[in-house]
């Protein structure tokens, strides 16, 4: 894939719209097919390039460019198969008129420069020899449609890639009301047409594509190409692929009465001779093949197993298909398949119907794996059909409902009647590496941990060493402090150190309590938590509310709905959270318990938890909470002190004295800081001029904020100088000039001339009489 803003869409690496990355309009294609050809550039010189040689017998030919794209003629002539299209270039492709031209989709007739893969990203157009002239002769017209009289089409690949990059397919078929057919051989694709016509086409492949215009191909090469059920190259015409480079379906054996020819057709394919894989590797392809049916037939069971070394050094087993006929499985068709005895038994196929194959059509399945993640470097891993289980293939005929007979492996029958023929071949062999990585959450030699980050001070080192105080455990590792008495807490709660003394008003919101709850082994319910007024009195305080932190900022921002507020007396007071608060496994949460002050002025107050008998049973019931769906935990250990049995670990830390501000009292005084009575600011002082006046009222052109008020001037555009808000000020109002009146950057688009400017007409239509780059414009002929 070309690595480019617009790789699904207008072109690669370049863009015809003139500006990239805009939205494609009437205009890109208008570039691409409208107007009497240009004058040829470089003359009329043949232009073979690719790896093929003497196999390139027609032209490519450039005549011009559309914005700075090379466009280039190509036809085919005598005997030639195919002719290689280049990524950043326009192709206008002439196929000709001639007897053994292909009458196949453009997918089959498009293929990769190497290997076999048809799954190619390009897009383009298609118009007929009678279509182009009407095309050259109505360039006038005004409905687009009328000036273009042939098909758009896009590939499966083009359009899937265009979703990253704001659907410029999509957004061209519904402005210029036409639409992208496919070329996957669907209802309505654009074919290879052998009755001659003109194509436009565009490649976004790294190595391009070859596009064949005959029939034959290179059957032999083993390679897939065009015109090509298989190419097995191996001479042999008698097996599941002949020499033509067809399937062989019924397969001919035997002679007679003791044998038939085969129903079902399976035939293992090469994928490569060796690969390397990484533990933890995951859709990892360990065997392919192809399924083919002589009639209407489904295939029920396939077993494999091992050519070389273990199926334990994978996991998550499962078989696919490809849907489509795209050359890629793209379908689970059974999935969580584990290894019974070393072999891998794969008979759920679609449930229990099987996998449905028409007459004479065939199927491409794989089966795949995922690395697992402890395999130790260099082992070897291939991948077999398991031709030693009696009925490794079965299948069934569909009308009637028969079951097929017997199994010919490579030629050789052993029952009287063999309906399945089978055709092995090695699959490919990987070799496994795992070398240790610290950070990628696999424990690995050397390694005590791996959280899969390479932070230290979370238990797990940078060079995964278990820290001291902590314990861990799991791939990827789960770190948590060790209790400094006791047993191994369940729950862990460590406070945060408040400022020691502090000033609140009536109705303030304030942090009475902040702490890090983290669970341990198992995720924890956190129930209930228990505070006391440990200097002054409780009633000093009313709204309580308890926030956590949900998005790990350290923030914490939402509020923990909670199911009652119990006051004891004149200290007390119990939070109990309403349904489930969940402390998962490992992860750490931050809680604030926020009070407000009442009216009633009172003495300093100071929260805590109520870590004291009195009026509780016990001490150790500050903190009520359980694992989840089971029951609750026992006993709190106190910054080290376990009196019973302990599962919830405690570390107090320093609250805040609160020492309230009696703004009922008495009226409001302006200049002594706090905002009152009718005052909208008041910055500490009763000085004007300096926004906030000295009635505590905000001056015009002043914004302020805060207790006490800082107040800012507002920003004035013209006055010279760059204020919040403005990208410049040139202290003028000119709009002519590079900074509009409004204190922005001159730009194409702000409907204002400035500097190289031409023209602009504030709208961002490429087609009207001033493009989108603020430059006139003319009509563009085409080709």
């Amino acid at each position: 894939m070309i690595s480019s803003p617009l790789p699904a869409s207008w072109v690669s690496k370049k863009t015809l719209l003139g500006v990239a990355g805009s939205v494609a309009t009437v205009g890109v294609f208008m570039m691409l097919f409208s107007g009497a050809p240009k004058p040829l550039m470089q003359g009329n010189i043949p232009l073979p390039f690719g790896t093929q040689g003497s196999n390139l017998q027609g032209k490519v030919t450039p005549i011009g460019k559309r914005n700075g794209i090379d466009v280039y003629e190509v036809t085919y002539r005598n005997a030639e198969k195919f002719e290689v299209l280049l990524p950043d270039r326009i192709y206008l492709v002439h196929i000709p008129n001639l007897p053994d031209v292909l009458d196949v989709p453009l997918d089959t007739a498009m293929a990769a420069v190497t290997g076999s893969g048809r799954f190619m990203n390009y897009y383009g157009y298609r118009y007929s020899d009678a279509a182009a002239t009407m095309e050259r002769r109505d360039i006038a017209a005004i409905l687009f449609q009328h000036r273009f009289p042939g098909q758009f089409f896009a590939s499966a690949k083009a359009r899937a890639e265009d979703v990253a990059f704001g659907n410029q397919l999509i957004a061209f078929e519904q402005q210029n009301n036409v639409t992208f057919l496919p070329t996957n051989g669907t209802a309505g694709s654009v074919r290879m047409d052998p009755a001659g016509a003109l194509y436009v086409f565009i490649v976004n492949e790294e190595n391009g594509a070859r596009l064949f215009a005959r029939n034959g191909g290179m059957c032999g090469n083993a390679i897939l190409e065009p015109g090509e059920d298989c190419d097995d190259a191996d001479g042999n015409d008698n097996n599941a692929c002949t020499n033509s480079c067809h399937y062989n379906i019924p397969i001919p054996f035997g002679s007679g009465s003791t044998a038939t020819g085969a129903k079902m057709a399976i035939s293992v394919q090469t994928v490569a001779t060796s690969g390397t894989v990484r533990a933890s590797q995951t859709g990892v392809t360990l065997l392919r093949f192809d399924a083919g049916a002589a009639e209407l037939l489904r295939l029920t069971k396939i077993v494999a197993t091992t050519q070389t070394g273990s199926l334990a050094d994978a996991q998550n087993f499962k078989l696919m298909r490809d849907s489509n006929n795209d050359g890629r499985v793209d379908t689970v068709v059974q999935s969580g398949v584990s290894p019974v005895s070393g072999t891998l038994t794969f008979d759920a196929l679609n449930g229990v119907s099987g996998q449905l194959i028409g007459a004479g059509a065939a199927m491409t399945f794989e089966i795949v794996a995922d690395i697992a993640p402890n395999v130790p470097s260099g082992h070897l891993l291939q991948l077999k059909l398991s031709t030693a289980t009696s009925g490794y293939v079965a299948g069934r005929r569909e009308n009637p409902a028969v079951l097929l007979s017997g199994i010919r492996t490579d030629a050789v029958c052993a029952q009287a009647v063999c309906q399945i023929s089978v055709i092995t071949r090695p699959s490919i062999l990987w070799t496994i590496t795992n070398p240790p990585v610290c950070g990628n959450g696999i424990i690995q030699s050397g390694e005590a941990c791996d959280d899969a980050d390479v932070a230290s001070g979370d238990g797990c080192s940078a060079t995964c060493a278990i820290e001291s105080g902590y314990t861990c455990s799991g791939a990827p590792s789960v770190c948590s402090l060790i209790p400094s008495s006791g047993s191994s807490a369940d729950l862990l709660i460590v406070s945060d150190a408040l400022p020691a003394t502090g000033t609140g008003a009536p109705l303030e919101d304030k942090v009475l309590l902040r702490f890090t709850a983290t669970a341990s082994g198992e995720s924890i319910d956190l129930h209930a938590l228990r505070m006391r007024a440990v200097t002054g009195s409780g009633t000093a305080m009313s709204g309580f509310k308890l926030k956590k932190d949900t998005n790990g900022d350290s923030v914490t921002d939402a509020v923990v709905t909670l199911a009652s507020i119990v006051r004891s007396g004149s200290s007390d007071v119990t939070l109990t959270v309403s349904g489930s608060n969940v402390v998962t496994t490992g992860s750490g949460t931050i809680y604030e318990v926020i009070g407000s002050f009442v009216d009633t002025p009172q003495d300093p107050v100071k929260f805590a938890f109520a870590t004291a008998n009195t009026p509780f049973a016990t001490a150790q019931t500050y903190i009520d909470a359980s694992i989840v769906g089971e029951d609750a935990l026992a006993g709190i250990e106190t910054n080290g002190t376990c009196t019973t049995e302990c599962d919830i670990h405690v570390t107090l830390a320093q609250t805040t004295l609160f020492t309230q501000v009696d703004l009922h009292g008495s009226a409001p005084e302006c200049g002594d800081g706090v905002i009152a009575g009718t005052e909208v600011c008041d910055d500490g002082d009763t000085d004007s001029g300096d926004g906030c006046s000295n009635v505590c009222a905000v001056e015009a052109g002043y914004s302020c904020t805060g207790e006490p008020s800082v107040c800012t001037p507002d920003p004035v555009c013209g006055n010279g100088t760059v204020e919040s808000g403005e990208d410049c000020d040139d202290g003028n109002s000119l709009n002519t000039d590079a900074c509009t009146n409004v204190c922005e950057l001159a730009t194409c688009g702000d409907t204002f001339i400035q500097g190289t400017e031409e023209c602009d007409d504030g709208n961002s239509v490429e087609t009207d009489d001033c493009d989108n780059s603020c430059n006139l414009t003319t009509p563009t002929p085409s080709f």
